[in-house]
């Protein structure tokens, strides 16, 4: 399913590169994306999801603790070190994070969105 999208998207970029004459059809595909396709992915996959398998095993279920754990590491580290970059205004983040705040942050780290 992710990789039928994925080629569905570099085909569209490769055959559509006028983008003038259509300019708002790249939004509407990233908002009929991101507000049907993905949550239905989500729930799809939820409903595969085998929790009694989960439960079978101690050692699974001692894993998942750790791996909450490794995700607030991962996406709240960062976070914190680019809103102290914000708040102390080094040089190199004046540059490249000019007109962002850390509100413009938070919702790509709830999400899960890279800062791409």
């Amino acid at each position: 399913m992710i990789l039928g999208a994925f080629t569905a998207g570099v085909i569209l970029m490769v055959v559509d590169r006028d983008t003038a004459t259509h300019p708002h059809f790249r939004l509407k595909l990233e908002g009929i994306g991101y507000g049907f396709l993905i949550p239905v992915f989500f729930v799809s996959s939820g409903l595969q999801f085998d929790v009694s398998a989960l439960r079978a095993s101690a050692s699974m279920l001692a894993w998942v603790p750790v791996f909450l754990v490794a995700l607030i590491l991962v996406r709240g580290v960062p976070a914190l070190l680019y809103r102290h970059a914000l708040a102390t205004g080094g040089p190199s983040w004046r540059v490249c994070c000019r007109g962002h705040s850390s509100p413009s942050l938070s919702p790509r780290c709830r999400s899960g969105r890279p800062l791409v």
